[in-house]
């Protein structure tokens, strides 16, 4: 299945680097999503053509965003990579930016992490004697967490809140945070106006051009979430285009349920406002990704033609991309089960997502569908326990 489109278009959302609205379609992306989910499906995966950035193109404004950020509770309720979670998958990244910043800032440093999640990265420099800790977060949960159980000054909010804190810093981290976010150059604004002269800026983004190394699964990375893709040219375009000089660049990992995936950091400092330079080498090497989709295609025909009763098992963003991309929207969806409470609280499609108690009551005629990916090691074995003989779909 070659969904692949080459298509010159205008965007409704601007190209967030250079502000064009002149782009290539590269694929239509269909996000199936909870039902009172804030921000909308339909996206377009898009290059631009003045500069080359890959983003998501969608009529969804930044307080939809936003607004989808705060609500988002089941990040609060699980231990998901890029959560700022304390899980050892995480601590490893943790410590080599712990590392990174004592190579340049003293313990007395004013430090501010936007976008902070469950904290584990301020929590890691507390441990190493770092006591001004400061934190940007958009879910009530985690700043309430922060504030209560570790004294980090938590504000709940994203880049525009950063003045609230009405101080200078020496460290401002946004790591994992600007593939989320709907308007970079207005968030690199807010940065510099809230930096000191000397003080410094860690960005950390997921490596677009290296989704083909990491992952076997060509959807994984186009998260409904993920609405920029960077390479290391695009990230400091950014950063110049903003006002800022690069000081070092690297990478780092991150080791979740799906693989092994590569992030990108650069480290900046203010200096002057700099020319972009276009690039278009990231929109071929995605689109290749992409040509190699197929989702198990043959098997979901297949269940789409005999209509056999179906249970998805374990809901997220690329279940819900494969379930708009695919066939399987089409075929007998009974239940969508996921072992989380609060994302039980929710409806898809306008089915109630259901416990895994279900599995008791389930039939052997019945197909279960289950992402591919490590976590499949586990479902396995609890459907083995639970003595359940039905047909098994990976996708």
């Amino acid at each position: 299945m070659n969904l692949v489109c080459d298509i010159n278009m205008n965007s409704f959302r601007k190209c967030p680097i250079c502000e064009s609205n002149d782009v290539k379609l590269i694929i239509p992306l269909n996000y199936i999503q909870f039902d009172d989910c804030p921000i909308h499906g339909n996206n377009n995966l898009v290059a631009c053509v003045s500069c080359g950035f890959l983003f998501n193109d969608t009529d969804s404004k930044e307080e939809d965003y936003e607004r989808y950020y705060a609500q988002k509770e089941y990040n609060f309720t699980g231990n998901c990579i890029g959560s700022g979670s304390i899980i050892p998958e995480e601590l490893i990244r943790y410590e080599i930016i712990t590392q990174l910043i004592q190579s340049y800032k003293p313990s007395t440093s004013k430090i501010l992490d936007i976008g902070c999640g469950k904290g584990g990265l301020l929590i890691n420099l507390k441990n190493q004697g770092y006591t001004n800790l400061y934190a940007l977060e958009l879910l009530p949960q985690f700043v309430d967490y922060l504030n209560h159980n570790y004294g980090i000054n938590t504000i709940q909010g994203s880049f525009q809140q950063i003045s609230l804190f009405s101080t200078k810093f020496d460290v401002i981290i946004a790591s994992n945070v600007l593939e989320h976010i709907f308007d970079l150059n207005l968030a690199l604004q807010y940065i510099s106006q809230n930096l000191g002269e000397e003080g410094i800026v860690y960005l950390e983004v997921p490596n677009a051009k290296n989704y083909p190394s990491f992952n076997n699964y060509p959807l994984f990375d186009f998260s409904h979430e993920h609405i920029n893709h960077f390479d290391y040219h695009h990230l400091t375009n950014l950063a110049k285009n903003n006002g800022f000089d690069l000081i070092l660049k690297g990478t780092t990992f991150i080791k979740g349920g799906f693989g092994k995936g590569e992030c990108i950091y650069i480290v900046i400092k203010k200096g002057l406002k700099q020319q972009k330079i276009p690039d278009f080498t990231l929109s071929d090497t995605v689109t290749n990704v992409l040509m190699s989709y197929s989702a198990n295609s043959k098997d979901i025909q297949e269940l789409m033609q005999n209509q056999l009763p179906t249970y998805i098992w374990g809901f997220s963003s690329y279940m819900g991309l494969i379930l708009g991309m695919s066939e399987l929207q089409a075929c007998n969806i009974i239940g969508i089960i996921d072992k989380d409470e609060s994302k039980q609280k929710h409806t898809i499609m306008g089915k109630k997502i259901l416990p895994l108690k279900i599995f008791d009551k389930i039939s052997n005629y019945s197909v279960i569908i289950i992402p591919t990916g490590s976590y499949v090691i586990e479902m396995r074995k609890i459907l083995r326990d639970k003595n359940i003989k039905c047909p098994i779909i990976q996708v």
